[in-house]
């Protein structure tokens, strides 16, 4: 073979278009795998490669915050006019080589496409006169160019004049660098067997190298640009923003132009940023801190991460309850919902589809766990938990639809549900890994008055919180307003019952707590659900606007470890998230089934966007990980038993026990303070004759589950039951008995007149109290110890305690370590994200199709590219031989319940391109009439198996030649697959002659296919050989010839210059549009643009940085030097 390759030319090296799919087709069937999600089979744990990819470095913030003011309609009027000066300059330029400039400065300057009938005008008629082109060599080959671009059947013949009768340019010809620039930009749209452009590129590009020294600084300039990469091969729109400033520094310009350029780019541009800015609501942090808050402790790692992703799928689908779908939409999701199978997926609207499909595995998910690990079936609780949170959002959906307000207490009878306490504590049980007996099964199925109440304080906080902004956007009556329309009262009246009926809940659930047999983690859990929603709710919505209070405590727990004293805490991370907001549009939806689809007008949350940049996020590193603080953490914890142990007197251990819950670090010492409150609880009421201690002593014991009663505290109670005067100046025995009167039960008078005693006389003495003791008072009057957040009262004791005299060091130092090892913990959850290059796939939208008219075509291919680029991965480097079978024969069977063969992690990949192909091929049936998708199909069918085949390559260690590799890798680079849908989503022309073109291949796409694989290859295939891959193009050519890695890039550039040859020659023979022929040859010029210096994709910062600013961020400037 090798001696064969040889002896070809070298533009015929590149092997010839390969036969259709059937070299591709494997007579083995798949081999059976295990299927995440089957209870049937012991599970297989796949060892996975990891990519590693660069985190994105576009922040969601910074690009939401891209305001624009050139979409406003001043500008499109002065658009308007500009455009009618330009075809007046245009139609009123008749001399041949001004013409001939004004038609270059116009494509240059990106805005031909709003003269496309002028500039072919005044092309036919230079066309028509022949080969006739004037004396000099610039206005030849400019003219060539001009015409070559543009289709027309010109000849290298014009340039007969300027060649010796051997076929080389004529010596005078050398020193003209004007004329030598253009012949080189022509000499690059030459085809194969055009040897004097292949002798003018040689000619030109020597001359131009020898006098660029001696050039003028702007044509100097336009030189060096045009050497580094000829203008062909540009991509329009980066080149459009610099020519753009090389004109507007030009003595040469002209105003009209270069307004109308700078205008039209910064209206094009703002176009783009809407587009870019199209986004969903985000609150992974806020979801993470819900998680934290309810379960810190490190053993809870499964439960944080469950409950994130609960809490996640939870707030969309709420959305769409509350803000999106409409009344008929909802109806069929909570249908789906009661009917729960993958079928019913059919039913939904396209948009339903992925929040349906995230539930449904995600609930098998944690059912199948607890299969395996207990032999429990859960799942049909846990449905039936799920069904009644969708009823009651569909309830409230019908309120609001209907314009219905109810009463308190018939909201609160479906509020209790709809707030989401049930299905959280319901799957944070076995999330956290419980014991499961008959009486925790029958506790979480019948319902339970703890989970109850604790629900109820869940929605109260909620509502006190969120109510104004909920209702400013349009949502049914919350607590609040449900208690005016009720009683007729103020809004002021209302929050303060709601305020009430909140406290009261905590009396209910402190009761609950008593009477409760499940472990008491899972009290605790249950209890920190209230917690932390007062916590996020207190100051307003921390959730919906989490900057302010929530973005300090998101900060101090997720990224701010706690230091000494004598070091400090250094400095916060930077916050990339300063920028405004802008408003989104309203959305409409589209049903995809095959009936008239409904425009539906939908109401938008208008969220403020997450504030969290995922580099932030992914730049977090904690050194308290690392195995010697683990040691050192516990050589502390053995200390602080010991001081457990050694502390004999009751009133000392007491504070002691109280100090280490405070501190957070009371689990690492269950037993041992089970043990000592046992021995306190069996001596009865005894407790000391002070009220500090009586008041410490109850609240410890209340607080773990013991039965002690109010009558500890009669002591101190006069013959009327009310406290004695003494105990009024008593401000560290009143802050006790605060605290521990916040445990109360319903009917427990004492308690209820022990809190307002408290509260009084703290409020008298609280400006005579020092310091330290004056900021305890102040901290538990804003809030009671009981109802805390334990997590962010830890750091807030650690700092309290830590300037006390009173200190002691060993738990302080315990306290502090073991919050940076549990926060370290915390960070590595946070950061289990994905590759996420949405930006720069945006980019290639933009070099492909960049005209205001191609928008529908820029979003398309931006989910193509999104959708490509995971399927793409999985194949890479995450999915066994066996699972890309299954895919690959998933995506060759076609239909929706080829889902369930596949695992759980390919679903969402395969149901989004699933649902992509549909709503393409829906739409272009719809408008024209063609049903285009058997050949959408196929095209996706063609790449999986191209696929396949390299990552059979991979796993069999087959290492192929350059030819084998490009027969297939045309394919895998996904060219053909993405100028298909390109063709339709631009809404060009369909015909029998343009779906023959699509459906059968084009030799114009299988050479800008091939063009766009060596480009790639050239500038990823060192970091993708490092991560582990099949070889690329340069390795390949290294197998096929023994030679060295310089020699085959070179041979692998000289490829690349050949299929611009073959494509120059392709371009003359099609039929189709020019708009859709000049799609294609951008898709190579963007890959030329981005893997330039390198893999502009994978490591997106510096030059692919750069040029995303400029083309979606920076406007041009109006003024000129």
């Amino acid at each position: 073979m090798s001696l064969i390759i040889q002896s070809l030319p070298h533009w015929s090296r590149i092997p010839p278009r390969p036969p259709q799919l059937s070299q591709f087709q494997n007579s083995s069937r798949p081999k059976p795998v295990i299927q995440a999600g089957q209870v049937q089979r012991d599970v297989l744990q796949i060892a996975r490669r990891s990519a590693n990819y660069h985190p994105s470095i576009w922040d969601p913030q910074y690009i939401e915050s891209l305001a624009s003011p050139y979409g406003d309609e001043c500008f499109g009027t002065r658009l308007e006019e500009l455009k009618f000066e330009a075809k007046r300059l245009l139609e009123a330029t008749v001399e041949p080589l001004s013409c001939l400039e004004l038609v270059d400065s116009i494509q240059r300057l990106g805005v031909a496409y709003h003269f496309e009938d002028e500039i072919k005008n005044g092309l036919d008629g230079v066309y028509g006169v022949g080969a006739h082109s004037g004396d000099d060599l610039y206005t030849a080959a400019l003219q060539f160019r001009l015409l070559r671009q543009h289709g027309y059947g010109v000849t290298p013949d014009i340039f007969s004049k300027f060649l010796e009768k051997e076929r080389t340019f004529k010596p005078c010809t050398s020193l003209d660098a004007k004329g030598l620039l253009s012949l080189y930009e022509a000499s690059h749209t030459m085809i194969h067997g055009e040897e004097v452009l292949e002798d003018a590129k040689e000619f030109s590009v020597k001359h131009l190298n020898y006098l660029m020294g001696n050039l003028q600084s702007n044509l100097k300039e336009q030189v060096q640009h045009a050497l580094e990469m000829p203008l062909h091969w540009r991509m329009p729109r980066l080149e459009a923003k610099h020519y753009i400033d090389v004109n507007g520094r030009s003595d040469e310009r002209n105003m009209v132009l270069l307004e109308l350029a700078r205008l039209d780019f910064n209206f094009v541009q703002s176009k783009h940023q809407e587009e870019l800015k199209e986004v969903s609501r985000d609150r992974l942090v806020e979801n993470y801190l819900w998680a934290v808050g309810i379960a810190p402790e490190p053993k809870f790692s499964n439960c944080r991460k469950g409950l994130t992703k609960l809490i996640s799928i939870l707030t969309v689908i709420d959305d769409i309850y509350d803000v999106y779908g409409s009344l008929d939409e909802l109806e069929l999701f909570t249908e789906a919902i009661k009917r729960w199978d993958i079928e019913a997926l059919e039913t939904l609207p396209e948009y339903m589809k992925i929040c349906y499909l995230a539930l449904f595995n995600f609930v098998h998910e944690v059912s199948y766990d607890t299969l395996k690990d207990y032999g429990w079936n859960i799942l049909p609780f846990i449905r039936k938990e799920w069904e009644r949170l969708f009823m009651s959002y569909l309830v409230e959906a019908k309120w609001f639809g209907n314009d219905n307000k109810p009463v308190l207490d018939e909201y609160l009878r479906n509020g209790w549900i709809s707030v989401g306490g049930p299905v959280a504590m319901v799957h944070a049980y076995f999330l956290q890994g419980q014991p499961i007996r008959k009486d925790s099964i029958n506790f979480l199925d019948n319902g339970s008055e703890l989970i109850y109440w604790s629900s109820v304080a869940t929605r109260l906080n909620d509502d006190l919180g969120t109510s104004k902004a909920e209702m400013k956007r349009g949502d049914v009556p919350k607590a609040v307003e449900c208690h005016m329309i009720q009683t007729g009262g103020s809004h002021e009246d209302a929050r303060e019952y709601i305020k009430g009926l909140a406290r009261d809940c905590w009396k209910k659930m402190n009761e609950e707590c008593l009477k409760c047999s499940l472990p008491n983690s899972y009290v605790e859990t249950v209890l920190n659900m209230v917690r932390t929603a007062q916590c996020i709710y207190q100051h307003g919505d921390g959730i919906g606007t989490s900057t302010g209070v929530t973005q300090d405590r998101v900060i101090s727990l997720i990224c701010e470890p706690y230091l000494p004293h004598w070091s400090r805490i250094p400095p916060r991370p930077p916050q990339l998230s300063q920028f405004q907001n802008s408003s989104r549009p309203k959305p409409l939806i589209q049903a995809g089934q095959q009936h008239n689809v409904l425009q539906i007008a939908r109401r938008s949350a208008n969220y403020h966007p997450s504030i969290w940049d995922p580099q932030l996020i992914e730049s977090l590193t904690s050194p308290y990980g690392d195995e010697c603080f683990e040691t050192q953490l516990d050589e502390l914890k053995l200390k602080a038993k010991r001081l457990l142990e050694a502390t004999v007197e009751p009133l000392s251990w007491l504070e002691l026990v109280d100090s280490i819950q405070r501190l957070g670090v009371a689990y690492h010492f269950e037993d041992e303070i089970k043990e000592g409150l046992d021995g306190v609880y069996g001596v009865g009421a005894h407790a000391g004759d002070d009220l500090y201690t009586a008041a410490l002593q109850f609240r410890l014991l209340r607080r773990h589950g013991y039965g002690v009663t109010p009558d500890i505290f009669s002591k101190f109670l006069e013959k009327e039951r009310t406290f004695k005067p003494c105990t009024s100046l008593d401000a560290k025995g009143l802050l006790s008995l605060y605290e521990a009167s916040h445990t109360m039960i319903h009917g427990e008078e004492v308690l209820e007149d022990a809190k307002e005693f408290s509260v009084k006389h703290l409020y008298y003495l609280v400006g005579n109290l020092q310091s330290n003791l004056r900021e305890q008072v102040q901290h538990a009057l804003e809030m009671p110890l009981h109802w805390r957040m334990p997590r962010l009262e830890a750091k807030h004791y650690i700092d309290v305690n830590g300037r006390s005299d009173e200190r002691n060091m060993v738990l302080l130092e315990l306290a502090r370590l073991d919050f940076n090892f549990v926060q370290s913990k915390h960070q590595e959850e946070l950061k289990e994200v994905s590759r996420d290059r949405l930006v720069e796939n945006y980019l290639w939208a933009v070099g492909i199709a960049p005209e205001p008219k191609f928008s529908n075509c820029r979003k398309g291919l931006t989910k193509l590219i999104s959708i490509l680029t995971v399927i793409d991965d999985i194949y890479d480097v995450y999915g066994s031989l066996d699972e890309l079978e299954l895919f690959t024969e998933a995506i060759k069977r076609w239909d929706i319940e080829a889902l369930e063969t596949l695992p759980e992690y390919m679903k969402i990949c395969y149901l989004a391109l699933f649902n992509f192909v549909h709503e393409v091929s829906y739409d272009t049936l719809k408008d024209y009439g063609w049903n285009i998708l058997p050949f959408i199909r196929k095209e996706w069918e063609r790449l999986c198996m191209s696929y396949l085949v390299e990552a059979k390559w991979f796993g069999n260690d087959n290492k192929p030649v350059l030819d084998e590799y490009l027969r297939n890798g045309w394919i895998s680079v996904g060219g053909p697959v993405a100028m298909v849908h390109a063709y339709f989503l631009q809404g060009q022309p369909i015909g029998k002659d343009s779906i023959n073109f699509l459906d059968n291949g084009s030799e114009l796409i299988y050479w800008s296919s091939v063009a766009t694989r060596l480009n790639d290859d050239l500038g990823t295939s060192k970091a993708e050989m490092k991560r582990g891959d099949v070889p690329k193009a340069v390795e390949c050519h290294m197998i096929q010839t023994g030679g060295s890695h310089e020699d085959a890039r070179e041979h692998i550039k000289g490829l690349a210059r050949d299929c611009w040859k073959k494509m120059n020659e392709e371009c003359l023979k099609c039929s189709l549009p020019n708009s859709y022929v000049e799609t294609v040859l951008n898709m190579v010029r963007t890959a030329q643009c981005i893997y330039q210096h390198g893999d502009g994709i994978g490591t997106s910062t510096g030059v692919t940085q750069d040029r995303v600013i400029s083309l979606i961020c920076e406007p041009v400037p109006s003024q000129w030097p």
